[in-house]
């Protein structure tokens, strides 16, 4: 990692720290101002172009107009999966089909 990258890698931790600290006071203005400084570190560090960054937006945003029964392409065939919940009681334990005698 060369200099300038670690400074920029430094540079984005530190901005994630205060973006929490901002969300804990609930300053959602500066928040949004400190993501923004967050995802240009970011684009310029992974090397993005601006033009690539403008696509991605545009395909989201197309997206978010699709239908929820049609997915694009973007986001594949399978639909986000839920965790399942632990149960609140156990289950009672089976019993067998054969009456008790």
């Amino acid at each position: 990692m060369t200099g300038g990258a670690k400074t920029t890698k430094q540079m984005i931790e530190s901005l994630d720290e205060t973006i929490a600290t901002a969300r804990l006071l609930s300053f959602d203005f500066v928040v949004r101002l400190l993501e923004m400084a967050r995802l240009e570190l970011l684009v310029t560090s992974h090397g993005i172009k601006e033009t690539e960054l403008d696509s991605f937006c545009a395909a989201l945003a197309r997206q978010q107009d699709t239908p929820h029964h049609r997915r694009t392409p973007l986001m594949g065939d399978a639909g986000p999966r839920r965790a399942r919940r632990a149960r609140a009681k156990p289950r009672k334990t089976r019993r067998s089909a054969t009456p008790a005698s």
